[in-house]
């Protein structure tokens, strides 16, 4: 009788919360609000939403080993261990998600080489995947005035592409044409409305960066010297 007791006392202290099932239920919610997480504030719909989405759920997956020891021999009533389990989870995705989250200063430097330097205001950074491995865009538009921009671009030896820019404009009278010519509607696949419809610009520069040769990105930024408004793709791939 006594071992009976004893062991019906150890099957009690079970969290059957920690069967495979429940694992599996908790590693698939927790990875897939991780990944719609990232995808909601990165823009990034595959490399960085699947890559959050197989981070967290692996980080889960290897916490939860020794977080049901640990409570079976504490003797955790079910309740309290998959609270417990949420809690990591909530946590794992909350790291997770600050990772892969966009950072627009950092998304700056990565573009131009240096943090955004006093004189850029209003900055918007969208960041995207363009369908080959590894290839993406990044879109910015900020204001800066012509001495901010000229200190920007010499951080990185940015060429004027001017003679491209007065061919264009004899090629392309309409605005949407030019700017079509300009940022590809390819470069623009997955970005948000604004980009797919030229805005006011009466006093166009264009300038172009490019080491597709060695590091697989360039940069096309257009400047309206008139409302100083600037207009930056970067490319990888």
């Amino acid at each position: 009788m006594a071992g009976i007791e004893k062991a019906s006392d150890v099957l009690s202290t079970q969290p059957r919360c920690t069967s495979r099932r429940w694992r599996r239920i908790l590693t698939l919610v927790a990875s897939g609000t991780s990944g719609v997480l990232v995808f909601a504030f990165s823009g990034d719909w595959l490399c960085s939403a699947i890559g959050a989405g197989m981070l967290t759920g692996l980080i889960v997956v290897t916490i939860d080993v020794p977080l049901c020891r640990i409570t079976t021999r504490r003797g955790w009533n079910v309740t309290r261990v998959r609270r417990l389990e949420i809690g990591w989870a909530l946590l794992v995705i909350a790291v997770v998600f600050m990772y892969f989250r966009v950072d627009p200063e950092g998304l700056f430097e990565r573009v131009f080489g240096v943090r955004p330097p006093e004189g850029i205001r209003n900055l918007q950074v969208e960041r995207h995947f363009q369908g080959g491995p590894g290839d993406a865009a990044i879109l910015l538009r900020f204001q800066a005035d012509r001495s901010t921009l000229e200190r920007l671009l010499a951080n990185k030896a940015f060429g004027d592409c001017q003679d491209w820019l007065n061919e264009l404009l004899e090629l392309y009278p309409d605005p949407q044409e030019r700017w079509d010519q300009i940022f590809q509607p390819a470069m623009l696949t997955f970005a948000s409305s604004c980009w797919h419809k030229t805005p006011t610009i009466s006093r166009p520069v264009l300038y172009r960066w490019d080491d597709f040769a060695k590091t697989g990105t360039r940069v096309i930024l257009l400047w309206d010297a008139a409302s100083e408004s600037a207009y930056v793709v970067w490319l990888l791939g």
